[in-house]
């Protein structure tokens, strides 16, 4: 009984829809309020109250995580929440919004930005740029009738260096909370059976995730789109 209402949940009305788009507007003001606040000795937690903050003030239900970390607590991704460290001049700071917005739909997008008036360095540049391309070219693949499979096929491969850092799935579901299915990549489920045979429908929501570090490598860049 679970997958066929998981599966008719990842089919969403255009009420659910118009609600999505709502939270993702609310999470833009937020990600944008977030950026401008990116400033040498600011702390973690001061930059995640801001998202929840923003979400509130304009009708949002909650956060689920505090996915907000920066430097060295960035890498490995999901290790460490956001806390009282302070971001230093140079320091990645990379946040993930997992956001219930107005009537609880969520938000699911993911930004990293630099602090300071300073250039990347090579590793920041590297992940950055392998995390963009990762997206734009997963992106195209998220079409009506395209199987999970074959997304999982498609999607670029990761570099061997950032493999063990990488983010646990290629994209997962949007709703009310992280929604079925999970796109897992081909050489690794959750599950430990793959892919669910399944196929992207009309009106499915997905956020697709890119989160790259190196192994041993001092930062991690997140970004996800939904």
């Amino acid at each position: 009984g679970v997958v066929p209402l998981n599966s008719a949940r990842s089919i969403k009305t255009n009420d659910e829809l118009a609600l999505i788009r709502q939270a993702c507007a609310v999470a833009d003001v937020a990600l944008s309020k977030v950026r401008d606040a990116v400033k040498p000795g600011v702390t973690e937690n001061e930059l995640f109250s801001i998202l929840t903050a923003v979400n509130i003030r304009y009708g949002g239900e909650r956060i689920d995580a505090k996915l907000l970390s920066a430097g060295g607590n960035t890498n490995p991704w999901l290790q460490r929440d956001a806390s009282d460290r302070i971001v230093r001049p140079g320091d990645l700071v990379a946040m993930d919004t997992d956001m219930a917005g107005p009537l609880g739909y969520m938000a699911d997008v993911s930004r990293t930005y630099l602090c300071g008036d300073s250039k990347p360095n090579e590793e920041q540049m590297e992940s950055y740029k392998l995390a963009y391309d990762y997206l734009q070219k997963c992106i195209p693949l998220f079409t009506v009738g395209t199987s999970f499979q074959e997304i999982a096929r498609k999607a670029p491969v990761v570099p061997d260096i950032y493999k063990a850092n990488r983010y646990d799935c290629i994209a997962h579901g949007v709703g009310m909370s992280d929604e079925w299915p999970s796109i897992a990549f081909t050489d690794f489920s959750l599950s430990g059976f793959g892919n669910y045979p399944g196929e992207l429908q009309e009106n499915m929501v997905l956020s697709t995730e890119a989160s790259f570090g190196r192994e041993g490598g001092r930062e991690q860049v997140k970004l996800e789109e939904q």
